[in-house]
């Protein structure tokens, strides 16, 4: 499979093991998505990472969704926090706020190739950690997220979790992640949608914290998305296309993933041009805000 070109520093590596990383992580495939991980000579990057996009690009004119590239950043920024903790150390990486910026719309880069992105961690204060991390493709570096997470060693997570274990749930043989949940429109009117989803399960979250299968935050930003698409597909009166290009979200609660969620958009400006379009979204959980994501979209031209 082709590679998307990589700048010269990275040619000179050194495998950094992905079975050992997952369990650090606490998280497994098929959430945890990268092929391979790796150190180069770059000083200034802690770890990279190669993967192939496998989530539907729906309305979101791409290379990737914007859901899918907070899943691998924000797993490859954990990845880099990680790579100090002792071997037989886990960790469970919260990520709870994350500013999203994409430097160039309408990419038309092959899905079939491998996607690179690196990452590095750039602040670490007793239970919370930073990261920086970049997705790369042909030409340099397409978008950038800076994760804010909370480190919460499996102790204190599997008793602050208590109520959502289920270390009976089987592996995935399948990736869920391949396709869109199913949701469905409670409210549309001008410049507002809510929407909720149906039938989400475990097998939908797997590999995502597995005795404890909740929401993740990609998972959640998904459903955020496509609401964001069917409102502006009614405010358009017809399917178009969008790049998120920039996005601030913050992720309040984990939820179990047997728990319905309500997934809301609301159009809040338009630029004069009418192309950008600046939205505000949450996902609740009874009164319980799950999920905020603010965004600024830019519509593709026919």
């Amino acid at each position: 499979m082709d590679l998307i070109a990589l700048p010269a520093s990275t040619k000179v590596r050194v495998t950094v093991g992905v079975d050992p990383m997952v369990e650090r992580m606490a998280v497994q495939r098929p959430y945890f998505a990268f092929d391979t991980l790796y150190q180069t000579a770059d000083a200034d990057w802690d770890i990279w990472g190669n993967f192939k996009p496998e989530q539907p690009l729906g309305a979101e004119a791409g290379p990737l969704t914007l859901s899918e590239c907070i899943r691998h950043l924000s797993t490859l920024g954990a990845c880099a926090a990680a790579l100090v903790q002792h071997p037989d150390e886990r960790i469970h990486y919260l990520a709870d706020h994350a500013i999203w910026t994409m430097h160039r719309a309408g990419l038309n880069t092959d899905r079939a190739m491998l996607f690179a992105a690196r990452a590095r961690v750039s602040a670490r204060s007793g239970k919370r950690v930073e990261a920086n991390a970049e997705l790369l493709t042909a030409g340099g570096v397409s978008a950038d997220l800076t994760v804010s997470y909370q480190a919460l060693p499996a102790q204190v997570f599997d008793l602050a979790f208590a109520d959502h274990g289920n270390a009976g749930c089987s592996p995935a043989t399948r990736s869920p992640y391949r396709r869109m949940f199913p949701l469905l429109v409670l409210s549309l009117k001008r410049h507002a949608i809510t929407a909720c989803s149906v039938d989400y399960s475990a097998e939908r979250c797997a590999g995502h914290f597995p005795d404890h299968p909740m929401w993740p935050m990609s998972a959640v930003l998904s459903g955020l998305c496509e609401v964001m698409s069917q409102l502006l597909a009614h405010e358009f009166q017809r399917s178009v296309e969008y790049t998120v290009m920039h996005a601030e979200m913050r992720a309040l609660r984990l939820v179990a993933a047997s728990e319905q969620l309500l997934f809301s958009a609301t159009l809040m400006s338009v630029s004069l041009e009418g192309r950008v379009y600046s939205m505000s979204c949450s996902a609740t959980h009874g009164r319980a805000v799950v999920v905020m994501l603010d965004a600024v979209v830019v519509i593709r031209r026919d």
